[in-house]
């Protein structure tokens, strides 16, 4: 397939390029916090851009449960690896049991 891909023959998408640099959901955590923007390389003008399309993102861990229990009105919860609205959790769904569970279980 690699072989394939760099001569032309086969278009994949999103291209791998693409989907490690716009769509993999675990980059959009980074991209959505500011306090990161100097480690990112990320200037002024690109962080007005970000934050305009960008929501706020955070990746499931031991130490934002309790937070994203607490504001789930705020958020989405879809799995990392879901796509096209698969494994979404309505947030009256969502509560620090089934987050606990979620965590045991890797699936965030």
């Amino acid at each position: 397939m690699r072989k394939a891909y760099a001569s032309g023959a086969v278009y994949v998408a999103p291209n791998p390029f693409t989907y490690a640099t716009r769509s993999d959901k675990g980059l959009m955590e980074w991209l959505s916090s500011p306090d990161r923007d100097s480690d990112l390389g990320v200037e002024a003008d690109e962080r007005r851009i970000l934050s305009a399309h960008v929501p706020e993102t955070h990746v499931l861990r031991a130490d934002n449960a309790e937070m994203l229990a607490r504001r789930k009105a705020d958020f989405v919860f879809k799995p990392r690896r879901g796509f096209a609205s698969r494994g979404l959790i309505d947030s009256a769904a969502v509560g620090h049991a089934r987050l606990r569970r979620l965590l045991r279980q890797g699936e965030a």
